[in-house]
């Protein structure tokens, strides 16, 4: 038998609450909990469309929902109850009534900016007086009171959706993480799984979309970095991109000077099909191009699956055919921070097995080019160090 985790949302309305609910329960599931989301407002409308909007129908409403999830703490692992409940009492009493595995999530978001969002068209209506009991605006409505024993808060006023998503999945987990022996059996299983979807191209591009927020935070760092922002994508200049994948990020180039190279011949016939672009079959360590005869060069998550020597190779290779004048951007994953936990559980399932840190990357990278820009990069719930190389010019010195 179950015994769930409730994770009470208070907020006011237009704070997020259930958008932010959504995309946690998906998460959740994703990774094999059971997940019950009871949503106030939807609860109200079916169930107690008796009670009002006054300060006593609020707390006898918030009672029968906690009820609720008492009812369900059998059957789910975790319970997420999005609901305005703004009074102390009635957020106290429902603490009491639900006990141990109880958590209060407060959703931070002021009137001035839940106005200007009305999501659901409820303040235009006060506004314009077709409604004068809309809790925490209207005067004769209920007041909302800011939680004083809020378990966390998340700051939906200046977060955007993702970010708030990825900070409560995070606390949610360091809750309810089971033993570690069972966490280690489900973690092999879902790294089974991902090897799986790794070699269906249509999947897994759809799932990396999911997962990073559609890249376009990379997008932005290439377009950014190589100067593509112009309308004709720098049509004079020859960009490599290795391992391109599937091809995503192929379209941000001009087509006819853009060549992509991947190990997997899964992965090219799917990207020449989707994008009709130059694909090749090659090995980033020795692709058999002529020397110096690429301008650009974008290597994205390629270095944390290969040991020292074939980083060196692949460097190498890379200097051999890059321009005198030329650039290489390499994007790689980042170790994320101990509180990450959404960023540390998908670096457990990626197949790379040597993710460095940055200072590790520049002493590797100093061998061959000068390091004129570096910093970290943030996609979605993956974290990335981002390099910008040169060659060295033959006065240069190792450090």
């Amino acid at each position: 038998m179950k015994d769930s985790y409730v994770f009470w949302f208070t907020g006011l309305s237009g704070s997020g609450k259930t958008t932010v609910a959504c995309g946690v329960k998906c998460l959740l599931e994703n990774n094999g909990y059971s997940v019950c989301m009871i949503d106030g407002d939807e609860v109200r409308s079916r169930f107690h469309t008796h009670l009002g909007f006054n300060e006593a129908d609020i707390k006898e409403n918030n009672i029968l929902i906690a009820k609720l999830c008492r009812e369900k703490k059998a059957d789910f692992d975790v319970i997420l109850v999005p609901i305005i409940s703004p009074l102390e009492e009635s957020r106290r009493y429902v603490r009491q009534l639900l006990r141990d595995k109880f958590f209060i999530v407060y959703f931070d978001a002021g009137l001035e900016t839940v106005i200007k969002r009305d999501v659901k068209g409820l303040y235009s209506k006060a506004k314009e007086g077709k409604i004068n009991n809309l809790i925490g605006y209207s005067s004769q409505g209920v007041p909302y009171q800011a939680p004083l024993d809020a378990d966390f808060t998340i700051h939906s006023g200046t977060q955007d959706p993702g970010e708030s998503i990825y900070r409560l999945y995070g606390f949610i987990i360091s809750k309810i993480r089971p033993d570690k022996q069972y966490l280690k059996s489900r973690i092999d299983n879902t790294r089974k799984l991902i090897k799986w979807l790794s070699e269906k191209p249509v999947i897994f591009n759809f799932l990396r979309r999911l997962i990073e927020f559609n890249f376009i935070s990379i997008k932005n760092v290439i377009k950014e970095e190589f100067g593509l922002n112009g309308a004709d994508k720098l049509s004079y200049a020859k960009f490599l991109d290795v391992p391109c994948g599937t091809g995503e990020f192929s379209v941000l180039f001009h087509r006819d000077n853009y060549t992509g190279i991947d190990i997997s011949h899964k992965y090219i016939d799917f990207a020449k099909k989707a994008y009709q672009r130059n694909f090749q079959v090659k090995d980033a360590r020795d692709t058999g191009f002529d020397d110096s005869c690429f301008d650009k060069i974008l290597i994205l998550g390629l270095f944390h699956h290969l040991n020292r020597d074939n980083v060196n190779s692949v460097l190498k290779e890379t200097k051999r055919i890059l321009r005198k004048d030329g650039k290489v951007l390499c994007i790689e994953d980042s170790p994320v921070e101990d509180l990450d936990f959404v960023g540390k559980f998908l670096q457990r399932l990626d197949v790379g097995d040597n993710i460095r840190p940055s200072e590790d990357y520049e002493e590797i990278f100093r061998w061959f080019f000068n390091i004129e820009k570096s910093y970290f990069l943030r996609s979605g719930f993956w974290k990335y160090s981002v390099f910008v190389l040169a060659p060295k010019s033959p006065g240069d010195i190792n450090e």
